[in-house]
């Protein structure tokens, strides 16, 4: 579990960049492949993954053969954006 300071952190590093916040969202609806992310958000692929990577170095999303999915503490990440967000 990561401590509330780092947990901010995180938070901020989520919520600075609203493309980050997009991913979560579709990520919390559903598992996605890169492809499938970008062209919900109409965003260029190479853009979408660089953003993943950032994600899931942040242990906030995880990929697994190219599907992507919320980590526990992503789930939490989310619930904490929402809230912030409205």
């Amino acid at each position: 579990m990561k401590g509330m300071k780092e947990m901010k952190e995180l938070i901020g590093h989520v919520t600075s960049n609203s493309n980050k916040v997009k991913i979560i969202e579709i990520l919390h609806r559903k598992e996605s492949n890169s492809k499938a992310i970008s062209k919900s958000m109409r965003v260029p692929d190479r853009v979408v993954k660089g953003l993943l990577d950032e994600l899931v170095e942040d242990g906030i999303v995880e990929a697994n053969e190219g599907i992507y999915k919320l980590t526990d503490l992503g789930k939490q990440i989310f619930g904490e954006v929402k809230g912030i967000r409205g």
